[in-house]
């Protein structure tokens, strides 16, 4: 018998498949070179690729949380007016 999928698995089986690829590959310790062949983004821009799976996973994250009932007022800091999420100043739509 499996366990129920942690928070984290299920936050990033909601995830455009590339960007849950690229964490899981990334957790699983395979060569950036190799990542990025599979989501066929350049070497350079890989952590900046990564920032965002990120960001998209945190925000899929909070939502499971809020589904569940464990959402908490603080966890919504880093939100807009407008439901994006503020990163390093900019506003990031769609998260």
């Amino acid at each position: 018998m499996t366990s129920a999928p942690t928070e984290r698995e299920q936050a990033l089986r909601t995830l455009p498949l590339t960007y849950s690829l690229a964490l899981r590959l990334r957790d699983a310790g395979v060569a950036p070179e190799v990542i990025c062949e599979y989501i066929r983004v350049d070497v350079a821009s890989l952590q900046g690729f990564y920032r965002m799976a990120e960001a998209k996973l945190s925000a899929a994250q909070e939502r499971t949380r809020s589904r569940n009932g464990h959402g908490s007022a603080g966890r919504q800091q880093g939100r807009s007016a407008g439901g994006g999420i503020a990163c390093r100043g900019e506003l990031m739509a769609g998260v």
